[in-house]
């Protein structure tokens, strides 16, 4: 049986399986969108379960950090000393660096821009903190990519990476949800 989409959220994060069912062919008489809704309505419940569910992610999904082990583990000092240089020594996230490369968007010759950008989302901070993270990403993207693909990604992370959204990608996604924004050495 091949996989869906939910085993694969499942696999990469720390959720609850939620248990998807179509039923049997639809009719007028008992679905009055007609049958063609129930796919949309399969999927629309996919995405709302995820965001549900508040998930963090727990394995890397890109390689080299999902498949070798030594290149996993120095990007992840990366990610550890870069907050602790940010937050204080005994201010560290308690869940483990992640990364997915680039959240919802198609990797290319900016993926490094992006797992720097989740990094920082990682770690977590203030608004400012963020707003910075997200203005570093659109300057890199604009270097290899040019502004167009830059600005695009950026009204992305903007509206797709506040701290109250449930999902794996947050800004503080490193923090249990739900977390807001916070002042970082004085808490949240």
């Amino acid at each position: 049986m091949a996989p869906t989409s939910l085993d694969v959220i499942s696999e990469q994060t720390e959720c609850r399986r939620l248990p998807v069912t179509t039923g049997g062919p639809a009719t007028r008489a008992d679905n009055r969108h007609g049958s063609r809704a129930v796919p949309y309505l399969v999927a629309l419940a996919a995405v709302m379960g995820a965001f549900v569910a508040g998930c963090t992610a727990s394995t890397h999904t890109i390689d080299p950090y999902r498949s070798e082990a030594g290149a996993a583990e120095a990007l992840v000092a990366e990610a550890v000393e870069s907050c602790r240089l940010h937050r204080g020594e005994g201010d560290l996230p308690p869940h483990p660096f992640t990364t997915d490369g680039c959240s919802m968007w198609p990797d290319s010759n900016w993926r490094d821009c992006c797992v720097k950008h989740d990094i920082a989302y990682w770690c977590g901070g203030s608004s400012e903190d963020r707003y910075h993270a997200d203005r570093e990403l659109e300057n890199c993207v604009t270097e290899k990519a040019g502004i167009g693909t830059a600005s695009a990604m950026y009204l992305g992370v903007r509206a797709g990476g506040p701290p109250w959204m449930p999902a794996s990608w947050r800004w503080g996604y490193g923090w249990n949800w739900p977390r807001g924004y916070e002042t970082v050495g004085g808490g949240e």
